[in-house]
């Protein structure tokens, strides 16, 4: 054969089935020294027909020669002196018989020990009764031979057929001795080499990638199996070629896709198998051969398999017997159970992926496909977004309208990575907005309008680069809105309790180009409670309706008081020293101190710079006062009348809150004048049980008397005065008509 030009040899070697006692074994042999071939004689057995004979000055082995060695013998007294016995299993390696470097020297300076390269023990006899692969490759380019031995590493050898041969053209061949013991060796080749020079090779497609090695499974559909041989000339045309091929069943042919040499043929496939007989044998001219066809992947659910694809190009001067693997993955097909059953997204991919059929034939990757999800409008007020909605992790919108909807937003839409537009709306989600909706840098636009959804916008929404609009009104939100980028086009967040750190609107609101802020206490909302509060008590409970410090915090829109969301997080803080006397949610167990003149500052979600969220809460300081008086009094009468009451410009009120306290009330009037005329009469007071008392003009009289009203504060003293009760004037008859005025002096004491 050549060394200019490639070559592989495939061939199976025996080496008998004598175990231990086997001898000497055999050596494949390439060499330039044909004399020596034809004329060896003598030798002994660990020469192996190819070796200088042990202890003598370079005798009798082939010259210009490369060897590669089945030893099934060990002989430790001579060439194999410098490996181990291997517990007579046997060894291989490879040599330069011809070089004095392949042996070591005995003390007489004569050759010694055989230099065993690329060694190898197998684990078991060499002589087992079994026939061992045995390939040899060269490529001329490199200038590397490659063999392959069974499963032994593969071994590479550098060699320049020059240096070693003298020459390109070289003879190649077995060469074998024994001694005392023997065995039996063969040969049957598989490919000779110079005799037919074929390159073939089979591989599995998808989509043009060759998927030999990763593999497929049931979801990726139909791969391609690709069978090409290309006769790289010899000695020999290929004669009388034969293709066969054989499919497990993990592959099955997809009819009507055989395709031979280009030309699509009728189906000679049976049974996974095909049988076809070349027309023409391989020449310089004809090259080519050329098989392909589909096949479907079987439906693996438990496990992982190899299927193997067996194949051969037998000729009358060539065999070629191989197989190979690939991969079959299992798959995963998709339930109603792993959507939760609801029938909202198991009708809408249905719609998307028919024919094919949740529950059937669809598999997780036939999810990837759907990037768009907008079911139509119509109602399952009894169904809710499950959580394996990630599985659609494709999807760039999810439009979910108008369906009622209940439940809450899972976190794990958080997992779409790719999405662009999320709007949910139009149905009846409570609970929060999930903070990993911040997990979705690619996001545009979220729209959540017309839910029961609580909580606070999660800051990371403001940290989203791409997003231009977002829609959250109509829900019970609250909580102090994120900052968002100032080149916004949409924010909207009407009708919730949201409020923002702030008494102007924040600049990224006003530069958007559509904004709507209505019914927030941002616009339109103010907190509101009791403005002032009195307890007997150091401590007060605000949020405890039993209590005498409750707070009876509500939102006021225009004229109408509204119940706060329970989302909200309070501060109270000492309005004199900003001491935080309570942070946190509404409790109706919290307790917080209290003393007479104290003043709270409440805030609601930290947002104590907008005045529409902050109440001052007074506690109550004593006061003892008149709360009014009239501001004139006037009687109508004619001479000879009874006495009349007068009547009050104004109320005559106390005020009154100190606890437990008693006062008491006094009139002094003045007498009536008309010039230098004085009107003959007295005032008089009835009383509340109807007794009638004199009243002389200029000295004090006593009115009233009572107790304090901590609770009312107020105390109305005329309310229940007119022609029985309270203050009258009887005049004498002896009167001059006209027009008399007077003063009258009200005095309020602390009585005992």
């Amino acid at each position: 054969m050549y060394m200019s030009k490639s070559f592989q040899s495939e061939m199976y070697v025996y080496l008998g089935n004598k175990g231990s006692v086997a001898a000497d074994g055999m050596s494949f042999v390439m060499h330039a020294d044909k004399a020596s071939t034809e004329r060896f004689e003598g030798g002994v057995g660990d020469q192996l027909g190819v070796y200088a004979k042990y202890d003598t000055s370079m005798t009798q082995q082939i010259k210009n020669s490369f060897a590669i060695e089945f030893d099934t013998y060990y002989n430790g007294d001579t060439l194999d002196k410098d490996v181990s016995s291997n517990e007579n299993k046997g060894h291989i390696a490879y040599s330069f018989p011809d070089k004095v470097s392949s042996y070591g020297t005995t003390t007489g300076g004569k050759i010694g020990a055989l230099n065993h390269q690329g060694l190898y023990y197998p684990k078991d006899y060499l002589s087992n009764g079994t026939w061992h692969t045995f390939s040899v490759d060269w490529n001329p380019l490199f200038k590397i031979l490659t063999y392959n031995f069974d499963n032994a590493p593969t071994v590479r050898v550098p060699i320049n057929p020059i240096t070693v041969f003298g020459t390109n053209s070289v003879y190649w061949g077995f060469t074998g001795s024994t001694g005392a013991q023997s065995q039996e060796s063969k040969v049957a080749f598989k490919q000779i080499p110079g005799l037919v020079n074929i390159a073939s090779s089979l591989k599995v497609t998808k989509d043009g990638k060759d998927i030999t090695s990763t593999g497929a499974s049931a979801a990726d559909g139909d791969v391609k199996v690709e069978y090409e041989t290309t006769y790289n000339g010899g000695k020999q045309d290929l004669i009388n070629p034969i293709f066969s091929l054989e499919l497990d069943d993990y592959l099955s042919y997809k009819k009507g896709s055989l395709v031979i040499n280009g030309q699509s043929i009728a189906d000679i496939v049976s049974g996974g198998k095909l049988t076809y007989k070349l027309p023409l044998n391989l020449t310089n001219q004809n090259n080519k051969f050329t098989v392909s066809f589909e096949a479907n992947p079987k439906v693996m659910t438990s496990q992982n398999v190899k299927s193997k694809i067996k194949y051969s190009l037998n000729a009358d001067n060539y065999i070629d017997n191989s197989e190979i693997e690939m991969p079959i993955q299992k798959v995963k097909i998709i339930t109603n159970a792993d959507f939760e059953n609801q029938t909202w997204l198991i009708d809408t991919i249905n719609s998307q992926l028919a024919p094919k059929k949740i529950g059937i034939d669809v598999y997780e990757s036939d999810l990837e496909g759907i990037v768009m999800l907008s079911p139509p409008e119509k109602e399952y007020p009894a169904e809710h977004i499950p959580a394996s909605i990630n599985k659609l992790k494709n999807l760039e919108s999810l439009d979910i309208g108008n369906m009622k909807l209940k439940g809450s937003l899972p976190k794990e839409l958080g997992d779409l990575s790719k999405l662009k537009m999320l709007g949910i709306y139009g149905n009846n989600l409570e609970g929060s907005i999930p903070s990993s909706l911040g997990n979705l840098t690619n996001l545009q636009a979220l729209i959540l309008v017309d839910n029961q959804l609580r909580g606070p916008i999660p800051t990371s929404l403001g940290l989203l680069n791409n997003l231009k609009q977002i829609d959250v009104s109509q829900n019970k939100l609250s909580g102090s809105l994120p900052d968002f980028p100032l080149d916004m086009d949409g924010i909207a967040f009407s009708d919730n309790q949201i409020t923002y750190n702030s008494s102007v609107i924040p600049d990224f609101l006003k530069n958007a180009k559509f904004k709507s802020y209505d019914n927030t206490f941002i616009k339109g909302l103010k907190l509101t409670g009791n403005t002032k509060i009195t307890s007997t008590s150091n401590v007060i409970k605000p949020f405890n309706s039993l209590d005498s410090g409750y707070f009876n915090l509500k939102v006021l829109q225009g004229n109408v008081t509204q119940e706060l969301y329970d989302e909200h997080l309070y501060t109270i803080k000492n309005s004199v020293d900003g001491t935080v006397l309570y942070k946190g949610k509404r409790d109706t167990q919290v307790q917080i101190p209290y003393y007479k003149g104290i003043s709270y500052t409440v805030s609601v979600d930290d947002a104590e710079k907008n005045p529409n969220s902050v109440l001052i809460i007074s506690g109550k300081v004593d006061e003892f006062k008149f709360e009014e008086t009239p501001k004139s009094m006037s009687i109508k009468a004619k001479i000879g009348d009874e006495e009349q009451p007068v009547t009050l410009d104004g109320q005559l009120a106390i005020f009154d809150n100190r606890e437990n306290a008693n006062w008491k009330l006094s009139i002094t009037p003045s007498n009536l004048k008309q010039g230098t005329k004085t009107l003959q009469g007295e005032y008089t007071y009835t009383d509340k049980d109807g007794e009638t008392h004199s009243i002389i003009n200029g000295q004090k009289y006593l009115l009233e008397k009572g107790k304090s009203d901590s609770i009312n504060e107020v105390i109305n003293l005329s309310n229940s005065w007119g022609n029985k009760q309270g203050l009258h004037y009887k005049m004498n008859k002896s009167n001059y008509v006209g027009e008399y005025k007077g003063s009258v002096n009200w005095t309020l004491e602390d009585a005992p």
